[in-house]
């Protein structure tokens, strides 16, 4: 307790005083009680505080008890990073997206260099169909963009601008944010996926949609979603025998909650072209229900 205890000398202390709970039953009540005592008084420690919320975390105590325990660790030191990416993680998780965002927001005036801040706080926006605000987020994060940023995390920035710009119907620069996707990470199956089936659509490049969603199958055989756009693109290029065969693995693979009527629509199409007239038929009408 005393004011003159070294920080390592305390956290060493309290390491042992845990060591010695655990071994006599691991009364957790008692160690809580110290590091609120030791926490109680006029100036802190951050790591003090931050090794409470570690504790309460690995003895899994409530959620929401492990939340205040690390946001007492950012009223001491709003610029720990690690404290904030878990108090982001443990809300994403509980699905609390506007106080992800809030979060995020007050990590973004402490930690401007930290992109993973504008992933989720864009994130949050997107999950509330907030696609502005998502869009704003993700270009103020690929405004820190550097040399030694994460590729993953740029790459996967780029890649859900790429999804909202061409929702939001700006075709040319969603193109351009999967380009700059891949540059990043050349095997972002969900970017390679979506871009692929925007450009089957408008019926140009299929040879280069199908060198894309080829990538995907080839990393996930069993992903329906992929399958289907695969076997769509196949269907665009006349390949009507090996687009039936790739769609009967889509629908093998894809549950009743998965199976949209696009999937539908599209095998309905693929049975058509292979003649298979009755079973189009019935696929058409599952899509129109």
């Amino acid at each position: 307790m005393s004011s003159k205890s070294d920080l390592d000398t305390k956290v060493m202390m309290f390491r042992s005083f845990i060591q010695k709970n655990e071994s006599e039953g691991g009364d957790s009540t008692k160690v809580i009680a110290l590091f609120d005592k030791a926490l109680n008084v006029a100036h802190p420690s951050a790591e003090v505080a931050e090794m409470r919320a570690a504790y309460m975390s690995l003895k899994k105590m409530p959620a929401d008890s492990v939340c205040r325990a690390f946001e007492k660790v950012l009223t001491i030191a709003p610029d720990n990073v690690n404290a904030r990416m878990q108090l982001v993680q443990m809300l994403w998780n509980e699905k609390k997206y506007d106080l992800v965002s809030l979060q995020c927001k007050a990590a973004q005036e402490y930690n401007p260099e930290e992109m993973v801040f504008y992933y989720f706080g864009g994130m949050a926006y997107y999950q509330k169909n907030k696609e502005d605000e998502a869009l704003r987020e993700f270009r103020l994060g690929l405004a820190q963009v550097n040399a030694q940023s994460p590729a993953d995390l740029v790459s996967d920035l780029y890649a859900v601008t790429g999804d909202i710009l061409h929702k939001k119907g700006e075709e040319q620069e969603a193109f351009a944010a999967y380009d700059s996707c891949l540059q990043w990470k050349d095997d972002n199956v969900m970017a390679l996926n979506n871009y692929a089936y925007y450009i089957s659509l408008k019926g140009e490049n299929l040879h280069k949609a199908e060198q894309m969603s080829y990538k995907t199958i080839k990393a996930e055989p069993k992903n329906g979603t992929y399958l289907d756009t695969y076997a769509w693109i196949l269907f665009m290029e006349e390949r009507y025998h090996e687009a039936k065969i790739y769609m009967d693995q889509a629908i093998a693979n894809m549950d009743s909650t998965e199976t949209s009527n696009v999937v539908l629509e599209h095998a309905g199409d693929i049975y058509a072209m292979n003649g298979l007239t009755d079973e189009a038929m019935k696929y058409w009408k599952k899509s129109y229900d």
